[in-house]
């Protein structure tokens, strides 16, 4: 109540402190380092196994599990996060900083081969990520357009032409239909 009372009878003093307020923000957002793609180091892979015809539960216990048995003889891990959905398997591999990420890279691709050793016939290899940033500029560049009203085939297009050099036997890109003659 004593705010309000001392506001009414100095109505030019909160006139003062307001601007002087939004001129401070105003400077401190014109001062502030502005980057797109800020360097955040993020010691973190992500593994995503596909499996068709498995449930959630099924990819759990058949896939899932054997990886994050595995993961915990990477050196560095801090963490392993799983999710499993329809018909894949997501892992978030969390490091502590500082850890060699070529070498962590390259023992998650080995203890993949070898978990898969103790998974049912026909198991495909997993995809293994790690986005850094460049990673993300390049897919930003990727897919990036002028034009806000792109159709899905269009979009569909564009991944199937760039990517697929990139990425083969890509599961998530579905295939380019095959444009058809009409014979008269």
């Amino acid at each position: 109540m004593w705010l309000l009372r001392s506001a009414l009878r100095n109505p030019i003093s909160v006139v003062v402190i307001v601007i002087g307020v939004a001129l401070c923000s105003i400077l401190a957002l014109l001062r502030m380092p502005i980057d797109i793609f800020p360097n955040l180091n993020l010691p973190v892979i992500y593994v995503a196994q596909p499996f068709g015809g498995m449930s959630p539960a099924q990819m759990e216990g058949y896939l899932v599990y054997y990886y994050e048995y595995h993961f915990l003889y990477i050196t560095g891990i801090e963490s392993v996060e799983s999710k499993s959905i329809q018909n894949v398997g997501l892992l978030k591999l969390t490091f502590h900083p500082g850890t060699d990420m070529s070498q962590a890279m390259a023992q998650t691709g080995w203890l993949c081969r070898r978990a898969r050793a103790f998974m049912p016939p026909g198991t495909v290899a997993p995809f293994i990520m790690r986005l850094t940033r460049q990673r993300s500029r390049w897919l930003f560049g990727l897919f990036s357009t002028t034009r806000a009203s792109r159709k899905y085939k269009t979009w569909l297009s564009i991944a199937s032409a760039r990517c697929s050099p990139l990425c083969p036997a890509s599961p998530l890109l579905p295939p380019l239909e095959e444009p058809r003659a009409r014979l008269s």
